[in-house]
């Protein structure tokens, strides 16, 4: 399966899963339509770059193989989890008592569209969501499974990032993006090469660390593209060393995939995300 069958698979997984029109309870006459069903398909269905399920499909390349179904089968699954993961923290980012915004890629951010504690619910049903769709696997074995630990793991790490940014006395800015942007990344390219590698392989293993630089690169153009009056690492040093600070991230990247079987498509892909315009 190349690159955009495979994102097409999680897109239509994603929307399969989210369609929650009606939650059933365990007595039949207790069951009813789910209020916040058409906010999770605003959440998630349409829209977005994909480039976290994309991160595990170039992960699991790592392998230099073909993927075997029962390997796709999975590396779908993982890849659903983390957008789910992904899109549950954009909505909760986006309300009133964290970054506060009212726009979302292009249109009104799920709080400002279906309100503040419908997007609280939305988000917490998303994450909800990775950890059902993680468990759904009938096939998992210990390969599977670590992956499914990573990507929980690093759930877990953008809680305690966003907790730091919440702290405007907390001026390690490197640290925060390390914990809110790069830590799914990094476990996204990991999971997808623990699939098909092996857990703790090379593969793997180098996936982390390539993934960890990519985050932070990201992070740092995105300061770079917005350049607004505001806490973030480019305004604290400045737009000519923040600058310096993404091309040191990319080639830390590129450095670390060097002689992978995938190394052509991850330079590709570094280079993809450092040039974007948006």
């Amino acid at each position: 399966m190349d690159k955009q069958s495979f994102v097409r698979a999680v897109e239509d997984n994603l929307r399969e899963i989210i369609k929650c029109k009606f939650a059933k309870a365990e007595r039949e006459e207790y069951s009813t339509e789910n209020p916040i069903a058409d906010a999770l398909y605003y959440a998630v269905a349409d829209g977005g770059k994909r480039i976290r399920p994309t991160a595990v499909y170039l992960g699991a390349l790592a392998c230099g193989r073909e993927f075997s179904q029962d390997e796709n089968e999975k590396l779908v699954r993982i890849a659903t989890a983390v957008e789910l993961i992904h899109s549950y923290s954009l909505v909760h980012d986006d309300l009133p008592a964290m970054d506060d915004d009212d726009m979302r890629r292009g249109k009104p951010s799920v709080h400002k569209k279906f309100g503040e504690g419908n997007a609280i619910l939305v988000g917490d049903e998303l994450l909800t969501l990775a950890s059902w769709t993680l468990l759904g696997e009938e096939n998992a074995d210990g390969d599977y499974l670590h992956a499914s630990r990573i990507l929980m793991k690093s759930a877990s790490d953008m809680v305690v990032g966003q907790a730091r940014d919440l702290d405007e006395e907390y001026d390690d800015f490197l640290t925060v993006y390390a914990l809110k942007t790069s830590a799914l990344l990094s476990a996204s390219f990991e999971a997808g090469a623990t699939v098909t590698c092996g857990a703790n392989s090379t593969g793997a293993n180098r996936m982390r660390e390539y993934g960890f630089h990519i985050g932070q690169a990201f992070q740092i153009e995105d300061d770079l593209l917005e350049n607004k009056d505001e806490r973030s690492y480019v305004n604290s040093v400045g737009i000519e060393k923040g600058r310096f600070a993404l091309d040191a991230e990319t080639a830390k990247a590129i450095e670390i995939c060097a002689d992978l079987p995938n190394e052509d498509i991850l330079r590709e892909f570094a280079f993809l995300l450092k040039n974007r315009k948006s």
